[in-house]
């Protein structure tokens, strides 16, 4: 979460965990039952959007950043072989065309590396005969090909996660914006319970403040909040979440 959407968090816990307290209060009123079960549940969403949000790309980059390793060892041996083969013959062509170092391929973009390697392979299925002298067997030949489409597909699947966390964010944003409509409802609700219940009011409200406490994402256990205990002459509310 952002910064400012992390400090709201922290208060619709502070209020979810305030409500929960006072259960005998809070179920006497339907109403306000209802928000707090729905206060729940946002709480729930908004956690699960937040760890979509860090972790949609995560994992996949670190999968990808390994089948493109072991795809650059097999490319540099296919590669070489080539090229040796190439300057026996005399394919002058061919040699030019096989040139490429590992250092070669690892400072190469993405998209780059996956075209050039895809023409690499089609070198070497036209010519899997002949490199057969210079260590690349069919079984080698095929290990590069299968590395070739993994990360073909590793590829794709990134920018499938780009597209997730896209909308994570924007799912994010739904959330508060909706659990905004519910806590002005459970104000409402409140505010009409300060003659029977004055201390719940007043802990209510000073828990709907909003508080900067620098955070910026949550770990996979977000902070617990204390409801606070200090007392306020009058209730104030927070800025909502957006």
């Amino acid at each position: 979460m952002k910064k400012t959407q992390a400090n709201k968090f922290v208060m619709l816990r502070t209020v979810v965990t305030l409500l929960e307290r006072n259960e005998i209060i809070v179920s006497r009123i339907s109403e306000l039952q209802a928000a707090t079960n729905l206060l729940k549940t946002r709480t729930i969403e908004l956690e699960s959007a937040d760890n979509l949000k860090r972790t949609a790309l995560t994992g996949k980059k670190i999968y990808k950043d390994s089948v493109k390793d072991s795809l650059i060892r097999s490319a540099s041996g296919i590669s070489g072989a080539i090229n040796t083969y190439a300057k026996k013959t005399g394919n002058d062509v061919l040699a030019e065309n096989s040139r490429l170092s590992q250092s070669a391929f690892a400072l190469m973009r993405e998209t780059q590396l996956l075209e050039v390697l895809k023409t690499l392979k089609e070198i070497a299925m036209t010519h899997k005969t002949e490199i057969v002298p210079f260590g690349i067997t069919e079984e080698k030949l095929n290990v590069f090909i299968q590395r070739l489409n993994n990360y073909d597909e590793a590829l794709n699947e990134k920018e499938h996660g780009a597209v997730a966390r896209t909308g994570a964010v924007k799912s994010l944003e739904l959330i508060f914006r909706e659990t905004n409509a519910v806590l002005d409802s459970a104000d409402k609700l409140i505010r009409g319970l300060a003659e029977d219940h004055p201390e719940f009011v007043r802990d209510y409200f000073i828990a709907r403040r909003i508080k900067n406490l620098g955070i910026r994402h949550f770990s996979d256990h977000p902070p617990e909040s204390n409801v606070p205990q200090e007392k306020i002459n009058l209730p104030v509310t927070g800025n909502a979440a957006s």
